[in-house]
């Protein structure tokens, strides 16, 4: 699975297909010849040249990465408390686009997105799993610039059944509700929920469907509807209705339909599966869905502080390489701060403080750089690691100023650097 070349990575050389893993998810935002000078600095080696190591990651598949990310995941949701609200685990998808280095193989495989200068810019579409109450991103893909986003939605449940039976969490008795934003709503993704047993609260558009335009209509906030799925088979040419063929004609979907009128006057519509009203209320309805929030803050810190977009190579395994070792670092940042910030908390719960306290990201994702490769081969041991990067981040708490709301205004145009959000890679 890790090779793309049976050949590949099987004599005793330098840049071993363990060397390899550890350089990429060490994540080489740098130029890439002092990321390998330091790489091998670390670990008492020789030098290697970046046209070596170019050469090498040709053979390594990016799904080792995948299957990193997923071993973790497995091993976490296994060994620890896993934290839920009223009985679910609480997961969002999102789908965001980023830019990509160009190169013909780049173009050819993602495509590419104009701007208002006519300039081509080549671009990938990707989607995110992420878990919101334990903040970490369970599945990641990276698609061409056109796909769907609806269509990627589906393979992350796919991916979360695999985990879940895995870790044998479908036994738990735990539920699980999926977030979704305006664009993701369509009978199929309804269908496809209900098959795999998954709660689903999702904000939909005016006129989603007749339902929620009869229910505008007439003033209702909170309503229990069916949507009849032999309705939507009439549109026999429609690509609805040909995914629909192989569904029970006579099937219904009861949803319920919430209507919210936002601070701005604006009318925020969900629509969901959980149709006690008396469990739950609209109010708490609506907290849940602001949770949400959480995978908008994780694409921005995927981008702004790890630097999704800094690729380190110009083709396809490059990218795909780099952007799921990213996935897989940003989730062991996030497990160890949580960890940091229980110790913490633990401490000063008896003091009276101001403020609540949170570990810096961005210092947190820092201090991993460089230390990561000493686990596999340095033979550091894992707890000492863990226990060395959480002192780092224990060290690095911000406090937590709530209801804080500032007007954009522009600050500095002429400066080139930020002083607010320096690179912490």
């Amino acid at each position: 699975m890790g090779r793309l070349k049976e050949s590949a990575f099987t004599r005793d050389r330098m840049l071993s297909f363990k060397k390899m893993i550890m350089i990429i998810v060490n994540l080489a935002r740098k130029t890439l010849q002092l990321e390998l000078n330091m790489f091998t600095k670390n670990i008492n080696c020789e030098d290697v040249s970046k046209q070596a190591f170019s050469k090498a990651r040709k053979n390594l598949n990016p799904k080792v990465f995948g299957l990193l990310n997923e071993k973790f995941l497995s091993e976490f949701y296994t060994d620890n408390d896993i934290k839920t609200l009223h009985g679910f685990r609480v997961f969002a998808v999102d789908g965001s686009k980023i830019q990509l280095p160009f190169s013909k193989e780049i173009v050819q495989e993602y495509g590419c997105s104009g701007n208002q200068f006519g300039a081509a810019i080549p671009m990938a579409q990707t989607s995110t799993l992420f878990d919101v109450l334990n903040k970490v991103t369970v599945h990641s893909i990276i698609a061409p610039n056109t796909s769907s986003e609806r269509n990627l939605a589906k393979q992350h449940l796919e991916q979360l059944r695999i985990i879940d039976t895995q870790t044998e969490f479908d036994k738990t008795g735990i539920k699980d509700l999926l977030l979704y934003d305006r664009g993701y709503p369509s009978t199929e993704l309804f269908i496809n929920l209900a098959k795999e047993k998954k709660d689903f609260l999702m904000r939909c558009k005016r006129d989603f469907c007749a339902e929620v335009k009869d229910a505008l209509a007439n003033g209702k906030t909170d309503v229990v509807v069916e949507i009849d799925i032999s309705e939507k088979r009439k549109c026999a040419n429609s690509a609805l209705g040909l995914r629909l063929l192989k569904i029970n004609a006579n099937a219904k979907i009861k949803v319920r339909i919430l209507v919210f009128e936002l601070s701005s006057g604006e009318l925020e519509i969900l629509i969901t599966s959980l149709i006690d009203q008396n469990k739950f209320a609209r109010k708490f309805l609506f907290e849940f869905y602001n949770l949400r929030w959480g995978t908008e803050e994780n694409n921005k810190f995927h981008k702004a502080i790890a630097q999704l977009e800094n690729f380190s190579g110009k083709s396809k395994v490059s990218v795909e390489q780099d952007y799921y070792a990213t996935i897989f670092t940003c989730n062991v940042e996030s497990i160890l701060a949580q960890e940091a910030l229980e110790e913490v908390n633990a401490l000063l719960k008896d003091k009276d403080l101001k403020y609540e306290y949170t570990v810096n990201k961005n210092i947190a994702l820092g201090s991993l750089k460089d230390e990561l490769i000493y686990v596999l081969l340095a033979g550091v041991g894992f707890d000492e690691f863990c226990d060395k990067i959480k002192k780092r981040m224990i060290h690095s708490l911000v406090p937590i100023r709530k209801n804080r709301s500032f007007p954009r205004r522009n600050k500095c145009p002429y400066r080139k650097y930020s002083m607010n959000n320096r690179s912490c890679l």
